[in-house]
């Protein structure tokens, strides 16, 4: 009897072991899909951004008519200064109209900016989950210059695929990121040239509500 009642707790340690091991095994193949579904799943959210014709979140415009030579030029993430305001003073010298999709955060941040955007006659319009609830349309974009590289890679990626209905993507800022931590040094740098080889191409910017109305 001493022998049995020493082998058992043997038996029940091994026991309680295994389940443990098997629930541990359980849980980590749960936490490995999980990662795996949420990486897939943000992969696939950065992607249906940056490919405008897919339109994942719904029907978008994509640009305007091809009917004459307008395009118009658009903005997101700002405003983050001194970026946007250089923008702005861009816009203003060679009287460019221009969209910025803004951030909600950053609007927070620098409302004065958002107030400058305003008062220069440039249309604001905000984050995409708001245009959604407002039943208003969703802006993608037909051409963009990839304004992390540098200021001739920037203007040459917008130009190489403009046409009629352009609608152009920049960046002004970088999501909510803190400000100290962005630059846009090399789109302000590249806008001058963008405008103005746009139109000694023929082309003339119109407000991008001119291809939302059309």
């Amino acid at each position: 009897m001493s022998g049995e009642h020493r082998v058992a707790p043997k038996r029940e340690s091994r026991q309680l072991l295994a389940l443990a091991l098997g629930v541990m095994t359980h849980t980590f193949l749960i936490l490995t899909i999980s990662a795996l579904v949420l990486a897939a799943l943000g992969g696939l959210y950065v992607y249906a951004w940056s490919v405008p014709t897919w339109q994942i979140f719904g029907p978008a415009l994509l640009r305007g008519p091809a009917t004459d030579r307008r395009i118009a030029l658009t903005f997101d993430d700002g405003p983050v200064p001194p970026f946007t305001e250089q923008v702005l003073d861009i816009l203003r010298v060679r009287k460019v109209p221009a969209t910025f999709f803004v951030c909600g955060k950053n609007v927070e941040r620098f409302p004065q900016i958002l107030r400058r955007i305003q008062a220069e006659g440039a249309r604001w319009i905000g984050v995409y989950p708001v245009l959604r609830e407002r039943g208003l349309r969703l802006v993608n974009w037909s051409d963009t210059g990839y304004d992390w590289l540098e200021k001739s890679d920037i203007v040459r990626e917008t130009l190489k695929n403009l046409g009629p209905g352009s609608i152009i993507l920049l960046h002004d800022g970088r999501r909510a990121d803190p400000p100290e931590t962005i630059d846009r040094s090399r789109t302000v740098s590249a806008l001058p040239a963008i405008i103005d080889a746009a139109r000694d191409a023929g082309f003339t910017f119109v407000p991008l509500a001119e291809f939302l109305s059309s």
